[in-house]
Order: structure tokens, then sequence, then C-alpha cells
């Protein structure tokens, strides 16, 4: 693996990230720094990471440098509050903590969606143009996270879009095979999409881990489909149970009225394929 090229410190964790420690040293920090890095380097890819890393002062630096200075934070936090309650300095609640981790979680978010958006904008970064995803968009059904949005509620993210790319393109070569989607009239069409994105999100939660997910999908239960569930985990398989019920029957009634017989055709059935000579008789 290429080397990756360290850009955040001390002094511009407290930049990019709220709630620094005014007293945070160096070496508190250092253990969460290459993590974080390679975490953001491997959406991206190194190659990029690296070329971004390198640039004057940009949005796409700026957005590089939040993405990884709240990633460390998001990871550190954790650490810090047991550690002061192990010593007796401090104690912290529950969802003090939870609330701590989910804001740095959706800065940190919205940070990769900047950059992600700023890359798609660019064309002389080739390393990103050449990526397996970015070549990938031309193959599928739904090719940008707005227009996902418009079926199925992912808060416009365009990291998880990104993320669920070779999803997407899973779902349409194990669903769509019969579909001739050329030929699909519009309002057709829009409820194919439909479908691939719900299908989408539901093996989506099943393969992610809840930092890949817009905070919509981090709340499993306002679907209305695991309201019992005992854990997180059982939330999110149950939430995509339901999804995959809805999407793959929304995609059985698109076959049945594409497959629709022409009025005053029989439907295939094993009654009408007898023939008149095929006599049976009833006896009572």
């Amino acid at each position: 693996m290429l080397a990756i090229d360290t850009i955040i410190n001390v002094e511009t964790l407290r930049e990019y990230a709220p709630g620094v420690d005014g007293a945070l040293q160096e070496p508190t920090i250092r253990p969460y720094l290459r993590p974080a890095h390679k975490t953001v380097a491997l959406i991206i890819g190194i190659d990029v990471f690296n070329r971004v890393a390198e640039m004057e002062e940009t949005p796409l630096l700026e957005s590089l440098r939040s993405a990884v200075a709240n990633r460390i934070m998001y990871d550190y936090k954790l650490f810090e509050t047991i550690r002061k309650r192990q010593t007796e300095q401090s104690d912290t609640y529950k969802y003090e903590l939870q609330a701590m981790q989910d804001t740095y979680l959706d800065y940190y978010y919205d940070a990769l969606d900047s950059l992600i958006r700023e890359l798609n904008q660019k064309t002389d970064i080739p390393e990103w143009t050449q990526s397996a995803a970015c070549k990938a968009l031309s193959s599928l059904l739904i090719r940008n996270a707005d227009e996902f949005q418009e079926f199925y509620g992912i808060d416009s993210s365009d990291y998880f879009f990104w993320s669920s790319v070779f999803i997407q393109r899973r779902v349409m070569d194990n669903y769509l095979t019969g579909i001739d989607l050329p030929a699909l009239e519009p309002e057709m069409l829009r409820r194919v999409k439909g479908a691939v994105a719900t299908l989408t999100v539901a093996f989506a939660l099943r393969q992610f881990d809840i930092s890949m997910l817009p905070r919509s999908l981090r709340n499993p239960t306002q679907e209305g489909a695991s309201r019992h569930a005992a854990s997180e985990q059982e939330a999110m398989y149950k939430l995509s149970d339901f999804l995959l019920n809805q999407g793959e029957a929304a995609l059985q009634q698109i076959v049945f009225e594409l497959n629709r017989p022409e009025p005053g055709t029989d439907l295939p059935s094993e009654t009408n394929r007898n023939k008149p000579r095929n006599k049976f008789f009833l006896f009572t």
C-alpha cells in the first residue's frame, strides 16, 4: 500500500473539529491519526487523497481536513471518556457520549459529501475519474445522490451513494435481467428506479458499518419496521428485511404489468390450456 500523507496534527484538529481540549497533546492523539487518515484515504483512493493533501488551500483540502479531523475525534472521544471514568477524573452519561459521537459523525459525513461532490466536478484529477466506481456510474440506473434521494431518503449523501455504487450494480444484475429498460415508459422507469433504490438501501443496511450510513438510516425505527428490536444491529436487519420485501414486491408487480396479456386474452393457467377434445365429467 502507498504511504498516506498526514495532514492533521493537534493544531489543525482544533481548527476543524469542535470540542478539542485546549490541553490536548500530540502524543495523546497519535494512535488515532493513521487509522483516521487511512479510513478516509480508502474511501476516495490513496492516490487521490495524497493529491488533494498536497494542494494549496482549496475547498477540496478543507473538506479533506475536516473529514479526517472529525473522524479522529469520533474515535478519540470514546477512549477519552472511558479513561476519565477509570481514573475518576469525571463521568459521562451514555447519552452524552452518544450525542458527541453522533455530532462528530455528522461533521465527518458532511465533509465527505462535500469532498466527493467537489471531486465529481473536477476534470483535472485523473486518479479520481479513472477509479472503478467512476467508470461504473455510466452503467447504473441511478447515477447521482440527488436522483437517488428522489426514490429513497439518504440525506442526498454523495458519500453513501458513492459507497453503494457496487451494491446498486449487483441489484441491477440480480433483479433486472428480464426487463428491457430502454423500452420502458417514463412512469414505469420511475417505478423501477424506486424499487432499485429500495433494494440498494436494504443490502447496504446489512453490509455497511453504521459510520457509513447517513443520519436518516442510522435511525431504523423511523420506518416502523423494527420498533421492538432488542439491539441496533437487530433493528438494522429488521429494516433490511422489510425493505427487501417491499422492493421485491414492487418489481414483481412491474414484471406482471409488463407481461400483462392484451385485453380478451386468457391468462395462462392449468385449466385454460385444456383442449376441447380433453373432456372431463363431474359425478355427484
